[in-house]
Formats: structure tokens, sequence, C-alpha cells
């Protein structure tokens, strides 16, 4: 074990790797309880659509366009949606034959894969193992996680909440910590860019306030930016494989629907959205009061509790 030095100036003694592997394992088990008492059935707004989803994997290596789903209607969905982190998956359903086997296994290895990733992602910025627990319970027991497997079945959504932590230990990283490791940052964001392209736009944005936030206060500024620039150039380069066909069929083939929704319409004001966190109610994709709390409470005491001033932009922010 080692010894390491967290931003609130704790020293903590380091999980072994079995500990790790043990407390993900937990919590993961823990956190799909809920799943077993399904009695064998599957739930989910969109659940029809990624089961066919996953069916659809079939054929993906012979032609982006596969004819065995949706009623034989030949469907370009692979194509627009990224499915390489959704593969192994489809690799259970093969050895297993149980879509519902399969459905499961993605929920325990999403919430598995994303401890792992935490820990040992957060240990580059010296948290300890005891704050990187109490971070993957509270993601993964948080309602917008829960709201995603349990009632929307959002596949790409749940997905892109792996790498997320990867994405934020890569920041802090570049902008405060060593910025030869830009590489962590280029993971995190190829893991969003396979799993849900709209993850990448609204991480690209958190990015963005988080370097305006905080450039003034860089050390080896030259150094940092050069950082942002060989993760950017090499996750565009290795994003092509995904974007060069999505965009060459965007250029080509004409969408039509049957209707055209206007968003805005369907947005909730902040009276509903405040109703929605009051209630806290999983069904419901909002902020959980309780985290809100948390939230407000830890920008009054950040002076007293937090040390480091990155660490307290990266407070703000949030």
């Amino acid at each position: 074990m080692s010894l390491g030095k967290d931003p609130c100036g704790a020293k903590e003694k380091k999980y072994t790797n079995q500990t790790v592997i043990l407390i993900s394992f937990l919590i993961s088990i823990v956190s799909i309880l809920p799943m077993f008492f399904f009695r064998d059935k599957l739930y989910g707004d969109d659940i029809v659509f990624h089961i066919n989803r996953l069916l659809s994997l079939d054929t993906v290596w012979k032609s982006p366009i596969n004819f065995t789903t949706n009623g034989g209607t030949g469907q370009l969905i692979n194509t627009f949606y990224p499915w390489l982190t959704y593969y192994p998956i489809f690799i259970i359903y093969k050895l297993t034959q149980s879509v519902f086997v399969a459905w499961m296994s993605f929920q325990f290895l999403v919430r598995f894969v994303t401890c792992l990733l935490s820990f040992y992602g957060l240990r580059l910025l010296n948290y300890s193992d005891k704050q990187v627990m109490i971070f993957v319970t509270f993601y993964l027991f948080s309602g917008y996680f829960l709201h995603n497997s349990y009632y929307r079945a959002a596949v790409g959504e749940t997905l892109a909440m792996i790498f997320l932590p990867l994405v934020f230990v890569g920041v802090r990283l570049i902008t405060f910590g060593d910025y030869k490791k830009w590489w962590v940052l280029t993971l995190g964001m190829l893991g969003l860019v396979y799993s849900h392209v709209l993850s990448v736009l609204l991480a690209s944005l958190m990015i963005f306030i988080a370097v305006v936030a905080s450039f003034g206060i860089w050390d080896n500024k030259k150094e940092r930016i050069l950082g942002f620039l060989k993760a950017t150039l090499v996750t565009l380069s290795m994003s092509l494989a995904f974007f060069v066909p999505m965009i060459e069929q965007f250029k080509y083939v004409t969408l039509r629907t049957t209707f055209k929704p206007l968003l805005l319409k369907t947005a909730l004001s902040l009276a509903d959205n405040w109703e929605l966190i009051l209630k806290s109610d999983l069904r419901t994709p909002s902020v959980n009061l309780l985290y809100l709390l948390g939230l407000v409470l830890s920008l009054i005491f950040a002076k007293r509790f937090v040390k480091d001033k990155e660490a307290r932009i990266y407070l703000f922010i949030s």
C-alpha cells in the first residue's frame, strides 16, 4: 500500500487491487438489486429501440444497414448511433442466447467499470480511496443515473456516464496536475464518442468553461495549452471511424420524420423543475434534493474544508 495526499489535505492508505474489485462488485450489485424483482421482464422508455440495436449488431461487421430487426425495414442506426462500447453486451447475448441476461450484464458491467475507472482515475489526482468510494456510491445512486437505468433505458447516456469521471480527471491533470498525462482526457473523450455523441458536445462545453475559469491561475501555460491540443487532435483522429461515415450519410441522405417536435414547448419552467427537485422522484429526470443541498453546503464551507484553490474552482463550476 502507498500513501497519497488528497486535495483536502488528508493522508490515506490505498486499498489493494483485490479490495477495489470487491468494493466495486458490491456497490454494483446493490445498485441493480431492484431489477431482479422485474420477474424476467425488461422495462424502460427506449428498451425496444435498444434491444433492436443489440440484435442489429449481428451484422455490423458485414454491412452498416441491418435488415434483421425493426420488421426488416433496413435500418442505418449503427451509422448514426455509436455502438462500439455496446458491442460487449452483444457478445454476452450471443454466448447466452438470452436478451435478459445480456441486459442485466450490461447494467452490472456499466456500474462495475465505472467504479474501477473512478478508483484508478481519481488516484491520479491523489484523492483518498475513501473519498473515491463515497464519490462512486453517490454517483451510481444519483437520481439521474438511476432514472436512465430504470425508467429511460437510455443505453447511450448510461454508457457515457462510465467515462465522465475519466474526462474530469483528464481536465484536472492538464489544468493543474501532470499535463504530460493528457492521454487520460483522450481516453475519456473517446469513450464518450463511441457511446453517446451528445455527451461529447456537453463535455466539450464544460471543458471550455473549466479552461476559461481556471486559466488565470495556471502555471506552465504553454505546456498545458499544448496538452489540450494533443488531447484534442488525438481524440479527433481516433474518432474519424465514427464521424466520417455519419457525416457522409448526413450529406447525401435526407432525414424524414412524421412530425417535427418543438423542444421549447416541452421544456419545464423553473417552478416545475423546483417541484421535481423537492419530490426527488426517480421517475423524473431531476437533481435530487439531497445532492442539491450537498452542493450548496459544499460551496458554503469550501474555504474551510477544501484546501486547494483548483478544487474550489471546479466546485464552483459544478
